[in-house]
């Protein structure tokens, strides 16, 4: 049986980072970042495949919370953020992320 609550998104200005975290001290982790014009959807898979809530952002006025909520999520642990192919509306997300040091990978970026 499904729970139709693991697909309904929550807005990253509400994530509980702490209890995202409870259990999963020092597991590397992948973000997958599905890009939209207006929005990107955000959801973490710990190693175990477990995928927690999706987080949406609005690429209007809320990158610097997810850019914050990365890298609260990249401390202490190997941190993957995968871009699926977007053409340029990821390209505030990517930049977003180079400027605070985190590397976000596409497809094309795999393998260089």
């Amino acid at each position: 049986m499904t729970n139709s609550k693991t697909y309904r998104s929550q807005n990253v200005q509400a994530v509980k980072l702490e209890a995202m975290l409870a259990g999963h001290d020092g597991e590397s982790a992948v973000v997958g970042v599905d890009v939209g014009k207006e929005q990107l959807y955000l959801a973490v898979r710990w190693p175990d495949g477990q995928t927690e809530r999706p987080m949406v952002v609005n690429q209007s006025g809320e990158l610097g919370m997810a850019m914050e909520f990365l890298q609260k999520l990249s401390k202490d642990r190997r941190l993957r953020v995968a871009l699926e192919p977007s053409g340029t509306y990821g390209d505030p997300f990517r930049y977003a992320c180079h400027r605070v040091g985190l590397a976000a990978e596409g497809p094309d970026d795999r393998g260089s």
